[in-house]
């Protein structure tokens, strides 16, 4: 009697513990349904392409199968990562972007709040959580896609002087991308396409303010009239306090009419943001620059975010950047700027063509063969006016072969300006077009960097002035810097080297990557937003091929993601 008690007893104790266990189970299961049971499906994906022209079915299926076919956005472990992306898309205007272009009403519709993980249990069926999880993956998808090579997926077609070849968002990219987000989430990828850099913040910023501004009807007009400078009175200071204040470069308006000392550091800052000479005189240029519209600034900007899209996302440890629309060059090692200068560059019916090359070699006392261009248009028209135009600019003329000719012999009426059978050439000295020094890269676009006898030109604000390539103001100080540490042509050997007189080919040590850009926003080497000039009148096409929308802006900044902080609006 008493085994069978005791039996009786151990049976209830197996069925119990049994009872318990199916239970605990059960209850795992159903808390891991979404992640673990549900399966995304090849036909899941077709269907949703199906309704969705602008998804990619290969991305989408690569994105899944990265995952195990399983709902990526809806599992526990996700949560976090949910929140941000919907917060990041909701904010994605402050980066250039529209946030309509990534679903934000849709996601907004499956996650109307932040989540917590309760939340991906709801009372969704099987289908609608796999649905809803590939809506999020192929926003994610559109917006990797925009950030790693732009908006604009051929950007020849915005700007036909563009020539960098367009990013390839090809499987190894994908994959890395994935890599990133699967391992450190939402946070890592944007670190991964530096929207968290000292530059992308300073821009994010800046669009933000923009935006503030043109919300309260931008800023007032300054009338023209004579030039102001320190010490005049004139009602017009006024106007010009008052902007001031708009772009807060100065604090108080006092509606003084003296154009005091506060003032002029005020506008001096005004004049060095917008790229003028700052010399504190209100003149046409700064009067021009105070009254340009607080839309055509965003216009710019955004169009600058857009650029930067289509260039790479780390550049090598050493490279040249020439911008074209700022007038600078710049030499970096790292995120040092090792040497920069003021540049001329080409004029509207000769703009120089922005691309990518390396610099080889440097040519001391060139010779200069003159190009089919410029042949066409300059010299041929010109000799044809005056017949003594060779002789009295040093200009000699030779046959394919190579043998010197006389001009007078010529009878250039004859000649077809499209196809002169001359070479016409410069030697090497004081009135060489080229200067004392070139910096070569070759290139099919017949582009390279070099000195000018023609320095008063540098004095002028904007200098587009050449035919194409671009002139340095501090050649020799570029030389010293490219030769730095060369035991041979460093410590201004190179300056010696070119008193001599003869031409010479002296190849780097090393070649260097040289980036030729258009950009009309940049941060300078103090790390300020600056503002220059249209000059090729590049900026508005691609700013109506982008179709961005100002109510895309997001301004209020009082909601900070509260997961990660790094997250700046």
């Amino acid at each position: 009697m008493r085994n069978y008690f005791y039996t009786c007893l151990h049976l209830l104790f197996c069925f119990c513990v049994l009872v318990s266990c199916n239970t605990t189970t059960s209850n795992s299961k159903e808390a891991n349904k979404p992640a673990i049971v549900y399966k995304v499906k090849p036909k899941h994906l077709k269907s949703f392409v199906k309704n969705d022209t602008l998804s990619n079915l290969a991305l989408l299926e690569f994105f899944y199968e990265k995952n195990e076919m399983k709902p990526f956005w809806f599992s526990p472990d996700r949560t976090s990562d949910l929140n941000l992306y919907k917060h990041f898309i909701q904010h994605i205007g402050n980066h250039g972007l529209n946030a309509s272009d990534y679903d934000y009403d849709a996601i907004q519709e499956i996650i109307p709040h932040e989540v917590d993980s309760a939340f991906l249990f709801k009372d969704w069926d099987k289908r609608t959580l796999i649905n809803n999880d590939i809506a999020i993956s192929n926003s994610f998808i559109k917006l990797t896609y925009n950030l790693y090579k732009g908006v604009i997926d051929v950007p020849m077609s915005a700007d036909s002087n563009w020539f960098h070849n367009p990013k390839d968002f090809n499987d190894d990219e994908f994959n890395t991308i994935l890599d990133t987000l699967h391992g450190n989430g939402i946070v890592a990828l944007i670190d991964h396409f530096n929207l968290n850099s000292s530059s992308n913040n300073k821009f994010r910023q800046e669009l933000i303010s923009l935006k503030k501004r043109y919300d309260n009807q931008g800023w007032p007009l300054v009338e023209y009239g004579e030039s102001l400078k320190p010490n005049d009175v004139d009602q017009r200071i006024i106007s010009v306090r008052e902007r001031l204040l708009k772009q807060k470069f100065i604090d108080v308006n006092d509606s003084s009419l003296v154009y005091d000392g506060e003032l002029e550091v005020a506008v001096k800052a005004f004049q060095k943001k917008f790229n003028l000479v700052n010399d504190g005189v209100i003149g046409k240029a700064t009067i021009d620059a105070m009254n340009v519209p607080v839309s055509k600034r965003i216009e710019s900007l955004v169009v600058s975010l857009e650029r930067n899209r289509w260039l790479p996302l780390q550049y090598p440890n050493e490279y040249v950047v020439a911008n074209i629309a700022g007038f600078n060059v710049r030499y970096y090692k790292g995120d040092t700027v090792f040497y920069a200068s003021k540049s001329i560059v080409g004029r509207y019916k000769r703009q120089t063509p922005a691309f990518h090359d390396t610099m080889t070699y440097v040519e001391i006392n060139p010779y200069w063969t003159i190009p089919p261009t410029i042949l066409e248009e300059d010299v041929i028209p010109k000799v044809l006016k005056d017949s003594s135009y060779l002789k009295n600019k040093n200009i000699r003329v030779l046959t394919k072969a190579g043998k010197e000719i006389s001009p007078d012999s010529i009878d250039w009426t004859s000649v077809n300006p499209k196809r002169v059978p001359y070479k016409l050439k410069k030697d090497p000295g004081p009135y060489n077009d080229l200067g004392r020094i070139k910096f070569m890269f070759p290139n099919r676009h017949m582009i390279y960097f070099h000195d000018t006898p023609s320095r008063y030109l540098f004095a002028s604000n904007v200098t587009a002035f050449s035919s194409g390539c671009v002139r340095i103001q501090d050649p020799y100080d570029f030389a010293n810097a490219l030769f730095h540490g060369n035991e041979r042509w460093g410590n201004d050997s190179i300056e010696v080297e070119i008193n001599k007189g003869e031409n010479k080919r002296i190849k780097l040590d090393h070649p260097v990557p040289v980036y030729i850009v258009y950009q009309t926003v940049w941060i300078d080497d103090d790390g300020d937003v600056i503002y220059g000039n249209d000059i090729y009148e590049k900026d508005s096409l691609i700013f109506s091929k982008l179709n961005y929308k100002l109510e895309s802006i997001e301004t209020d900044l009082g909601e900070i993601i509260k997961t990660d902080s790094t997250l700046i609006q």
